[in-house]
């Protein structure tokens, strides 16, 4: 299962559906002052697989929120370390 759940999340980064769920970046993220972390959000769908439900959102190291996966898009289409285009 995890080499699926890790399948599925680098599958979702290539295609910019979520941002880079890299250990680098989310630490980066985490102490750099006035960034914010944005995290997978996964549902279960079965006993065989995960699905992607949206982002979590994150305060330093507290979940503050959470959105689904058309705000997920939109969010990654503003930010301006993303590329101009994304799969859809």
């Amino acid at each position: 299962m995890s080499d699926y759940i890790g399948d599925l999340l680098y599958s979702l980064k290539d295609n910019m559906l979520i941002p880079d769920p890299s250990l680098e970046v989310v630490m980066s993220d985490i102490f750099d002052e006035g960034l914010d972390t944005a995290l997978p959000l996964l549902t279960v769908v079965d006993d065989e697989s995960v699905a992607l439900k949206g982002l979590a959102l994150f305060d330093q190291d507290q979940m503050t929120g959470k959105i689904d996966a058309d705000q997920t898009l939109r969010l990654l289409l503003m930010d301006k370390k993303k590329s101009k285009t994304s799969t859809i």
